[in-house]
């Protein structure tokens, strides 16, 4: 396993085809809750995650299946922060 950050996010609309999400995670594994982003395109909206590493571009260790990995993590609640140097 490379050492990664894998991402825990079992809702994101990319996860079916992002290393981070489908490796095999090590023993000692530290992950993140990556989100993805809207963004325009010629051919309308779509996903965009700036932390996603694409299983096609990625050969550096075995992959899950999607059913199994969401099965596998649990739900972990999203806080949102308010930035605190913003003015109101």
């Amino acid at each position: 396993m490379c050492d990664i950050t894998m991402c825990s996010n079992s809702e994101c609309p990319l996860r079916d085809h992002c290393y981070r999400y489908l490796a095999v995670p090590d023993t000692y594994q530290s992950f993140s809750y990556f989100t993805p982003h809207k963004v325009l395109t010629l051919g309308g909206p779509r996903d965009r995650c700036d932390y996603l590493l694409d299983t096609f571009d990625e050969a550096s260790g075995p992959i899950r299946k999607v059913e199994d990995v969401d099965k596998s993590y649990p739900k972990i609640p999203v806080t949102e922060f308010k930035d605190e140097t913003e003015s109101d």
